[in-house]
């Protein structure tokens, strides 16, 4: 007797359907990591892209400020200028002051270096015309900072009238003045903060400096809070949210700080 044929080993359907499903659920597994790492990625690099321009913004101010013309007339220095038109955050720093600057700087044929520059936070909509943001523009409604730049001749004009010359840079929309710029979008904080010394002494200290003094400060404290450009888009009208005191900035806010000392004063 001959014995019997040995069957072939295969996979039975129901074996082919569990693997199937295992496989089928290992795939959804994946792409779901791919789809989450790729959306960190996203993230970072709108957090890196934010920093950046705030970074950039503090090197501008910074520089800038180095060249500030130090007088004991503090009609050529004013900080925390309340009343910016349209700004319902009086409590907002604002930096306006006369300062050195190239003539490469400047519009062509400038006869001077001495400038007038200004540095608020505004909150700033689209098709606001102001500072450049247009229906067009992909800027988010929220804060940004602005720089108000006044040429030699302009500033120069202005030295010479009766009223103080950096009034006007409160509000960059007055005659003659050119329209403000954004220098860095999503800023939710701008802080300044003046010091002066006890003397040049080695254990001289940092006080507090006041308008009273009669000087320009020796020391500057410029702070830039930023957030990324998705947070301002989820945020997008909602004024009362930029506040460093909530919940959502708090998460994802990144301050820098500058530190800049300004030379003595002249009368």
């Amino acid at each position: 007797m001959s014995p019997l044929p040995r069957r072939r080993a295969a996979f039975t359907l129901l074996e082919l359907l569990v693997a199937m499903t295992v496989l089928a659920i290992l795939v959804v597994m994946l792409m779901g990591l791919v789809d989450s790492a790729t959306k960190l990625w996203r993230q970072n690099e709108t957090r890196v892209d934010a920093y950046r321009e705030a970074r950039a913004a503090l090197n501008v101010i910074s520089e800038e400020l180095r060249s500030l013309v130090a007088s004991t007339n503090l009609d050529y220095f004013s900080t925390n200028v309340v009343g910016l038109a349209g700004n319902s955050d009086p409590a907002a720093a604002r930096l306006f002051f006369l300062a050195t600057l190239s003539p490469a700087a400047q519009p062509a044929g400038s006869k001077s270096t001495v400038c007038s520059v200004g540095y608020f936070l505004r909150w700033a909509r689209q098709n606001a015309n102001f500072g450049g943001i247009s229906a067009a523009d992909p800027t988010p409604e929220g804060r940004h900072l602005f720089r108000s730049f006044y040429p030699s001749d302009l500033t120069y004009s202005n030295l010479v009238q009766t009223n103080p010359p950096l009034r006007d840079l409160a509000e960059p929309t007055a005659q003659g003045a050119p329209s403000a710029e954004i220098l860095a979008r999503n800023i939710c904080a701008f802080e300044v903060k003046c010091y002066t010394t006890n003397g040049a002494t080695a254990a001289q200290k940092y006080t507090a400096w006041t308008p009273a003094s009669g000087a320009t400060p020796q020391l500057i404290e410029v702070r830039l809070t930023a957030i990324p450009d998705e947070l301002a888009r989820r945020l997008d009208g909602k004024q009362a949210d930029w506040t460093t005191n909530s919940s959502q900035v708090k998460q994802q806010m990144r301050t820098f700080v500058s530190r800049i000392s300004i030379p003595p004063a002249s009368p």
